[in-house]
């Protein structure tokens, strides 16, 4: 092979040589050799493009290079490429061998069985020529510029990331995945050594090498003389050591290209000791320069363009050069390092990364820098960031009618959970959910307040359930499952393709990621919803999914307990050991492996027949998932049973919509009621108006009409008078002479004129009356009649709404929401569950079951494409890198998975190294657990990748913990113009930033001041009294309703009740009082010697080192080892600690050992006591007892502790051991 002449040019470099040589032949030769040898997507791309200009040109294709001839016979291929028998080891049986560790933490076989193929490296090339390192100056990074608002503080939080150290891997941990930890000072290149060639059915080799150490204690301990910090005795311990750098090997020791690793600690430590700390934000810029000129030097060729190996020298060399480029103390540097061994069995295997490094956010704050910057923000991020549009926030607790209208039926998921008992969830858990589904319809984020017992879980699993819903519905609309798979292209597997199926839009948009800081809190989520002690045993058909292949899962490389799940459900990944796990257990099991089980459904499989004589295996006896299962054996019976989940699950819909159209019913009739009996009242008081109003109309009508008869009458004698005097009218000679006669009778007959045109007036003044009275008594009567059929509408409604009342009350009872149901006290009411009747709840019930009926009904129809789609994904979550056509194809290729597998948890540690190149808003719904727990920045790259977010925790338990001094914390954000008050840990959690954005919650009052909290769950069903009390007290403000149904504690017949056990006594060393240990210790071995071999009870204190001294008291007498169930250093690693490690965890009885007695420690009891979280958290482990040892004296004013003081019992103060044992009480 020629040289690489342009090895060194960067792909940018590149393209501009083939945009400048398009007519050179020899030069796009080259760059097509060069090319060849690169994997990056940019490189493939343009050596596409190099290839179409060859062949333009007329130029041939390269001719084939031969492969290497498989070997198929056990022998080893010795480093100078001869065919050798493998000899024997140097030593013998019998003979010393290298020490116990050996510098090999998985202590591997030292000497490898004959019969066992192994495989050694190829030949190697010839030495290269010493490392020029001679150059090293410290570099800086130059101060990054921010823009104010979101992007400083994501400047900060990076910064902050930048200097959170990682420990070098245990090996211990490395060994339950395979791998090996070799300290490179005994073996100084262990790819040389025999012991370490590929070996068994691994494919392949590779090794991280670990450039130096760096103390990590020295490293805090400097920084903290600097940035000193009160209360680093209680603060997190950073152990152990960290690298400098992590260069990637291949099995002969060569490096991989573009797999060096620069940690950001060390890096980070130089910066802060040059007190360059708004520089540390670029430390993704410096980790490419750095690590390009490292690759530069060590990435060596000989004259046939073969990588050199490593040597010894190079390592020490590098850590030399690193140690100055990176301004790191000479002193603190320890060499040569350690290195990995990581073995590959897959058809496909990437060169890997280390995992534990740097800070796992750093990346992902990076790419959320950039989104901001480009405007690719999306809608959880940017309300958690205060960005989204704000709305005024409404008050739950005061506000009763906003929760009201929140638990409106039509409001309500169509399907739940049903859980065992299937109860109902109680007010605020309901209304939680029906806030975060409205809330998150077209996306966004929505904050729920989850204090200890609140039924967080519960309220999670009925989220899952209507997100299943909402997928089977979508998937409902396809006559055939495989039109829901549009072919994208396909992708090399071993010996054979997997094609890559684009998802329909419909079915993308329901992945679930419960996520959370707290790796036990997830584990647990996702190991619960599957567990059939989390489903119903009375549903007909009962709920199953996948059950055999779930029980594989949750076995692990456990013996497999049928019927220990209902349904494939959930998946707990993040770390590379659980991604392994599930991946073997749930795809490639040997006998209830997905796999299998497709492949039968595609015709390609059979079950196994019983062999008696079979040869034993760990799967032996393991029913198989073919016979379990009983797939379809052919398209035609897939079709077929699609076709009939299909009609059974849009039967089961239909049904559930009816009744919630009968809830949603009730609850407008309530809703309507007042206003339609005002309206029927209304028109009541209408009527009455209208008949009087007819009344006095008809009277009038008869007055107008009298008066008119008698105005006609004077009329009638008006004219008859004058008639008659006109008769009498003077003859024709009285008119002449105008005697006295005719004078008199023009005088009589003008005056009856008058009499007649006033009594003419008179009747026609009547007469208009009359006809006025006459409409009036008509208009009258109309009003009449339009008022009675008014009040006819109105009582109909008013009837009507009666009825619709009655009888939804008939079927909800005690749960109809009317007024009165709202009138209770708040107590009572909390806990209530409005609108919810029992043929409603079962028919969602129903609805749950055939909505996973449907899912395997159309996992079974659609087997091809999903099975292709499958296995991508999981190639695709072990690390394969896509190609650029096969990239459009990945969020398919995950909403796939979660098609078959609904859930899938993460710690947000491993969400960037699970979930990678997904981008803004690709899964659907994030859940995220525990969030008071998290730092604000942990929970960003989650919720980039977010549609919806539903963020679950509780501020007033345990704050984040934080290593980084507040001193050097304050100086980061002061760099940046940010106010750590508003967006730095601990004061401020992932929990605290969701929450102050939500509209919907509620204030709880605090001696700090109020504190905003979304959603609150508000019925406590963990702890009994006083626990309880003492918590709502000191945390809640009385916020928490009691809800602990009573129960019976085996402990507290043998304790008692709760109490205080007071130490008067100033024994203490530091915060370690040995008193307060045997206490503690008598407790416990009092609980033995009454028959309890495994008491359900944790020893709790604020302080490490009590913990720390309590342990090896305990380990220390035979009279409690002995007798204890397990090792002694498990049960008191499980059930001994500070409050921090008992975070999510319960137990029957909690023992809180106080410490801290003497008069020098008030410190230290100020911190424990304020804020009230620690011992909120302490008190709320306990189901049924807490025991207090401690200076009550000392620790009675002690913030939160003084309401402890106040409500527990006390134990007298003048005892002795017998006292001590028979905890006789007695009030001070």
């Amino acid at each position: 092979m020629a040289p690489r002449r342009y090895f060194r040019s960067s792909i940018d470099e590149l393209e501009r040589l083939f945009e400048s040589s398009k007519s050179d032949p020899s030069v796009l030769n080259e760059l097509r050799e060069e090319l060849s040898l690169r994997d990056r997507p940019r490189s493939k791309a343009l050596a596409r493009k190099v290839a179409d200009q060859l062949a333009a040109l007329g130029q041939p294709k390269p001719t084939e290079r031969m492969a290497l001839a498989k070997q198929s016979t056990p022998n080893v291929s010795a480093p100078n490429g001869s065919k050798t028998k493998p000899s024997a080891p140097s030593y013998t049986a019998n003979s010393p061998r290298p020490p116990s560790n050996g510098g090999i933490s998985s202590n591997p076989p030292l000497a490898v069985p004959i019969e066992q193929e192994l495989s050694a490296p190829a030949k190697q090339p010839k030495p290269a020529a010493p490392v020029d390192f001679s150059d090293a100056t410290p570099q800086f990074a130059p101060e990054v510029e921010t823009k104010p608002g979101p992007d400083s503080v994501l400047a900060a939080w990076l910064t902050l990331e930048v200097l959170t150290p990682q420990a070098l891997p245990d090996a211990r941990e490395l060994e339950t995945i395979g791998r090996t930890l070799v300290r490179l000072d005994e073996y100084p290149e262990p790819w040389s050594e025999r012991r370490f060639w590929k070996r068994g059915k691994e494919r392949t080799v590779h090794w991280m090498v670990y450039l130096g150490e760096l103390d990590l204690a020295k490293a805090t301990e400097a920084i903290l003389k600097t940035y000193p910090d009160d209360a680093v005795d209680e603060r997190a311990n950073v152990r152990g050591n960290t690298t400098l750098a992590v260069m990637v090997v291949d099995s002969q020791g060569r490096p991989v290209e573009d797999k060096t690793f620069l940690s950001s600690f060390a890096w980070g430590y130089g910066q802060v000791r040059a007190s360059r700390l708004k520089g540390l934000a670029g430390f993704s810029e410096a980790e490419r320069t750095i690590k390009a000129e490292l690759e530069r030097r060590l990435i060596r060729q000989d004259e046939e363009g073969k990588i050199f190996p490593l040597t010894n020298s190079d390592i020490v060399q590098a850590i030399g050069w690193l140690t100055k480029v990176l301004n790191l103390p000479e002193e603190e540097v320890l060499r040569p390092g350690v290195a990995i061994r990581v073995p590959q069995w897959g058809a496909y295997n990437e060169a890997p990364e280390p995992e534990l490094l740097n800070s796992f956010f750093i990346d992902d704050l990076v790419k959320a820098r950039t989104a901001f910057g480009s405007g690719q923000i999306g809608q959880p991020l940017a309300a958690y960031m205060g960005m989204a549009p704000s709305r005024e926030r409404q008050d739950v607790v005061q506000d009763k009618d906003i929760v009201a209208k929140t638990l409106a039926p039509n409001r309500t998921p169509l399907t739940r959970w049903p859980g065992p008992g299937r109860y109902p969830l109680v007010l605020m858990q309901q209304a939680a959910i029906n806030h975060s589904v409205a809330e998150l319809a077209n996306g966004g984020m929505a904050a729920v307040n989850g204090p200890p017992g609140t039924g967080k879980t519960t309220l999670l699993r009925d989220i899952v359930a209507k997100v299943v819903l909402d997928r089977a519905i979508a998937m409902s609309k396809f006559d055939k499952p495989v039109q829901a798979f549009s072919h994208v292209t396909s992708m090399k597997t071993g010996q054979a393709y997997t094609h890559l199926y684009q998802l329909d839009e419909s079915l993308i948009g329901h992945e679930i990621v419960v996520a959370s800081s707290n790796n036990k809190a997830v584990e647990n989520i996702s190991r619960e919803i599957p567990s059939a002690s989390a489903i119903a045993d009375d549903l007909d058909p009962p709920a199953q999914y996948f059950q055999s292949i779930s029980d594989a899962v949750a076995a692990g490389k456990g013996s497999i307990e049928d019927g220990a799940t209902w349904g494939l459900t959930a998946a707990v990944l993040g770390n590379s050991a659980n991604r392994s796990a599930f991946i073997q257990s749930f795809y490639w099991h040997k006998k209830r492996g997905m796999a299998r089980y497709l492949k039968a459904v595609l015709g390609g499989d059979q079950p196994e027949a019983e062999d008696d004589e079979g040869e034993e295996d760990d799967e032996q006896k393991v029913l198989d998932v073919v016979t379990i299962e009983q797939p379809p054996r052919s398209e035609i019976e897939a079709l077929e049973r699609w076709r009939t989940a299909r009609r059974n699950f849009l039967a089961k819909l239909k049904v559930v919509e009816a009744l919630q159209k009968q809830a949603q019913a009730g609850y407008e009739a309530v809703r309507q009621r007042p206003e339609a009996a005002r309206r029927a009242d209304d028109a009541a008081r209408a009527l009455t108006t209208a008949e009087q109003a007819l009344a006095s109309a008809a009277e009038k009508e008869e007055i107008t009409k009298h008066l008119h008869a008698k105005a006609a009458d004077a009329e009638h004698k008006a004219m008859e008078d004058r008639a008659a005097i006109d008769r009498m009218r003077p003859g024709f000679f009285a008119r002449l002479f105008w005697t006295r006669a005719y004078r008199e009778w023009r005088d009589r007959i003008a005056e009856a004129f008058e009499v007649l045109k006033k009594a003419r007036t008179q009747m026609h003044t009547a007469a208009e009356a009359e006809q006025k009275a006459a409409q009036e008594l008509l208009a009258a009567k109309k009003s009449v009649s339009s008022s009675e059929l008014e009040k006819q509408k109105a009582d109909h409604a008013l009837a009507q709404i009666a009825v619709t009342i009655a009888a939804l009350r008939a079927k909800a009872g005690a749960n109809f929401a009317d007024e009165m149901f709202w009138a209770q006290e708040d107590s009572s009411l909390q806990l209530q569950s409005p609108w919810v009747f029992e043929d409603w709840q079962k028919a969602r019930d129903a609805l749950f079951v055939e909505a996973f009926a449907l899912h395997r009904a159309f996992i079974d129809a659609a087997a091809k494409p999903l099975r292709h789609n499958l296995r991508a994904a999981l190639d695709v979550m072990k690390g394969r890198v896509l190609k650029e056509q096969q990239e459009p194809a990945r969020h398919s290729l995950w909403a796939s998975l979660f098609l078959v597998v609904p859930v899938i948890s993460t710690t947000f540690a491993s969400t960037a190294r699970l979930f990678g190149p997904l981008g803004r808003e690709q899964l659907g719904w994030l859940l995220i657990d525990e969030t008071g727990q998290a730092v604000p920045q942990a929970a960003v790259g989650a919720l980039w990748r977010a549609r919806r977010a539903v963020v679950i925790g509780d501020p007033l338990q345990i704050q984040p913990v934080v290593t980084t001094p507040p001193k050097l914390i304050r100086s980061i954000f002061s760099e940046f113009g940010v106010n750590t008050e508003e967006w730095a840990a601990p004061e401020m959690s992932a929990q605290t930033l969701a929450d102050r954005v939500s509209w919907f919650g509620t204030d709880i009052l605090t001696d700090d001041g109020d504190i905003w909290v979304g959603s609150p769950l508000r019925v406590h069903r963990r702890c009994e009294n006083p626990m309880f009390k003492i918590s709502n007290h000191v945390a809640y403000n009385g916020l928490m309703v009691y809800g602990t149904p009573l129960g019976v504690s085996p402990i507290g017949k043998v304790l008692g009740e709760s109490l205080w056990i007071d130490n008067p006594a100033a024994d203490a060393i530091g915060k370690w009082s040995e008193t307060e240990g045997k206490w503690a210790t008598d407790l416990l071995r009092k609980l033995l010697d009454a028959g309890l071999e495994d008491p359900d009870i944790f020893f709790i204190t604020p302080f490490r080192i009590v913990a720390h001294k309590l342990r090896e008291m305990i380990r220390s007498d035979r009279s409690i080892v002995d007798r204890l169930p397990g090792k002694a250093w498990e049960w008191t690693r499980d059930r001994v600690g500070t409050v921090h490690t008992f975070q999510g965890k319960e137990a029957d009885t909690v023992v809180i050992v106080l410490g801290a007695p003497a008069d020098g420690s008030s410190g230290a009891r100020r911190w424990a006591g304020h804020p009230p979280n620690l011992l909120n958290v302490a008190v709320t482990r306990a189901k049924r007892r807490v025991y207090v040892i401690g200076k009550r004296e000392a620790w009675k004013d002690a913030g939160a502790f003084s309401h402890l003081a106040q409500m527990l019992p006390v134990l007298g103060n003048a005892y002795t051991d017998a006292d001590r044992l028979s905890l006789n009480c007695e009030k001070k």
